[in-house]
């Protein structure tokens, strides 16, 4: 079980509020989002007036889940009034709208991620753990320019070519997405460490740099006794 923390060391749960005028979906990605110990959905909206009455009563969530078509909404107006009014708030487009120009226009508003219709749960979780991700790494102070890159999703032309954020190694990288891509399944960080001979919280760090980018998805695992394990995936 992953859980982050802030600057103050305090334990971060995620809010989450999720838009969506139909009932049996937004139900499904409720289900999805708590299936995740360090999310927790604290409001569900079927209009856009509902949701901006929550949010002018309560505390803003940390993530929005939002819908394209939304019966009181006109285009994308309550994208562009959340953006405005709750710029600490990410916000992930879950529509089937697959229109360029309706695209390019959320992705000038700054979402974090754009989803369509239906969501296959492995995606979907990519998404969630991206956002947990980039939220721990943004807390860590001052960023590097390779971090940065790396949070953006940019890359460089060659493997050779790239550099890496403290404490991540171009070769011991190497070697790990070399054992993941043998591990159709995927692996857990214990499994890794035993794998290539390091120690478990190296293998972690490793694991959880490829999730930051995007590269693999992180989903819990429960055995018959003990905690959940995270298992790590290729996407």
């Amino acid at each position: 079980m992953l859980y982050y923390y802030s600057a103050k060391g305090e334990l971060t749960m995620y809010d989450v509020v999720i838009v969506e005028d139909d009932f049996y979906v937004a139900s499904l990605h409720k289900k999805y989002v708590e299936q995740h110990a360090d999310f927790n959905v604290v409001y569900s909206a079927r209009t856009g007036a509902e949701v901006l009455a929550y949010l002018a009563t309560h505390p803003a969530p940390h993530l929005i889940l939002l819908d394209r078509y939304i019966p009181d909404v006109v285009e994308l107006d309550l994208l562009w009034t959340l953006r405005t009014m709750y710029k600490s708030v990410d916000i992930i487009m879950i529509t089937a709208a697959k229109d360029g120009e309706m695209i390019r226009q959320v992705l000038r508003a700054g979402v974090l991620d754009y989803l369509i219709k239906p969501v296959e749960l492995t995606r979907f979780t990519a998404s969630l753990e991206r956002f947990a991700a980039r939220t721990h790494q943004l807390q860590q102070g001052q960023l590097g320019q390779q971090m940065i890159d790396a949070l953006l999703g940019i890359t460089h032309e060659t493997k050779e070519q790239q550099q890496y954020p403290k404490g991540i190694d171009a070769s011991t990288l190497h070697k790990v997405e070399a054992a993941l891509q043998v591990a159709e399944q995927g692996l857990t960080a214990v499994a890794l460490a035993a794998t290539l001979g390091m120690s478990r919280s190296t293998a972690r760090r490793y694991l959880e740099y490829l999730v930051s980018v995007n590269r693999l998805v992180a989903e819990l695992q429960y055995g018959d006794v003990g905690r959940p394990e995270r298992h790590y995936k290729k996407l």
